[in-house]
C-alpha cells in the first residue's frame, strides 16, 4: 500500500467520525474518488471534534510547540499545489493560514492534526499526540 494512502488511513481512523470512516476509506482508496473527499474539505463537518480544540490568536506558535521537534508535515488540501505533498512545517503553515481552503496537516504517523476550513477562523488543532 502506498504510504501516502496509509499515512491518510490513519488520520481517517484517529479523527474521522465513526459513521464516516468507512465512506472515506473508500474514497482515499481511488485516485478520481478521492476528489470527493477533497470537496469536502473546505466546510468538513465530519472530524471527530471532541479530539480538537479550536484555534485563535499565534496559530503558527501553537502548533510549532505542539509539534515539538517535527521537521515536516503531510497535506491534504482544496489547494492541488499542496495537496499529497511532504512539505516544512514553517513553509506548510505560511501557505494555508489565512488562505481559505479546506486543508489538513498531519504531523508524525497521523497522531497530531490541524484543520483550517474556509470559513474565517475555522482553525482547529488536535488536542495531543495519540499514541
Amino acid at each position: 500500500m502506498d504510504e501516502d494512502i496509509v499515512l491518510e488511513s490513519s488520520f481517517i481512523k484517529r479523527f474521522i467520525t465513526e459513521n464516516k470512516q468507512e465512506r472515506y476509506l473508500n474514497l482515499i482508496a481511488n485516485a478520481e474518488k478521492r476528489k470527493k473527499f477533497i470537496s469536502e474539505l473546505a466546510h468538513f463537518k465530519f472530524l471527530d471534534f471532541s479530539k480538537f480544540d479550536k484555534l485563535n490568536g499565534a496559530i503558527e506558535s501553537v502548533v510549532k510547540q505542539m509539534i515539538g521537534g517535527i521537521r515536516d508535515c503531510y497535506i491534504i488540501s482544496e489547494n492541488k499545489m499542496i495537496d499529497t505533498k511532504r512539505i516544512e512545517v514553517e513553509s506548510a503553515l505560511s501557505q494555508v493560514i489565512g488562505y481559505g481552503m479546506g486543508t489538513l496537516l498531519i504531523f508524525g504517523d497521523a497522531k497530531l492534526v490541524y484543520y483550517e476550513g474556509e470559513e474565517k477562523n475555522d482553525r482547529w488543532l488536535s488536542k495531543t499526540i495519540e499514541p
